[in-house]
């Protein structure tokens, strides 16, 4: 997981937790969901931009996909134009003879 700035800052700044007044405050308890919260969060920023730095690569690779496609597709064309082309000419041979 790559750890920049941003999310250093989250780790260092944790979640706010709320407790009932009634509660018992247990301090390492509290720093751990803290913690835990931080982690969580850095986490699901890291998801984030993954799967965003996923989404562009994988939009790229369609698209020369789909440029090779359109190639392989003109070329069949043109390669079964040359192809009846060839078949009229030998017709017209045959139709000599």
């Amino acid at each position: 997981m790559e750890t920049g700035p941003y999310q250093w800052a989250l780790l260092r700044r944790g979640i706010t937790t709320k407790v009932d007044v009634e509660d018992e405050r247990i301090p390492v308890l509290q720093q751990a969901m803290e913690y835990t919260g931080a982690v969580g969060t850095m986490v699901m920023d890291e998801l984030v931009y993954v799967h965003e730095r996923t989404e562009t690569g994988l939009g790229m690779a369609m698209n020369g996909i789909e440029q090779e496609v359109t190639r392989v597709d003109e070329a069949v064309v043109e390669h079964t134009t040359l192809i009846a082309e060839a078949q009229g000419d030998i017709e017209n041979l045959i139709a000599r003879d």
